[in-house]
């Protein structure tokens, strides 16, 4: 059986919100911490506009 309170704690949002009950859409869904540091890091390392500066 998945322990929610477990999973919980890779979403910080959570941590703010610990009784936060979130129902995903189409348009968007809460991402883990790992999801967020890989985001913070592409967009702070590899994220350019393609020949926008020519």
């Amino acid at each position: 059986m998945i322990n929610i309170q477990n999973l919980k704690k890779n979403f910080p949002i959570f941590q703010n919100n610990p009784d936060l009950t979130y129902l995903d859409s189409t348009a968007t869904t809460l991402k883990p911490l790992s999801v967020i540091r890989k985001m913070d890091e592409y967009y702070g390392q590899y994220s350019a506009n393609i020949f926008r500066g020519i």
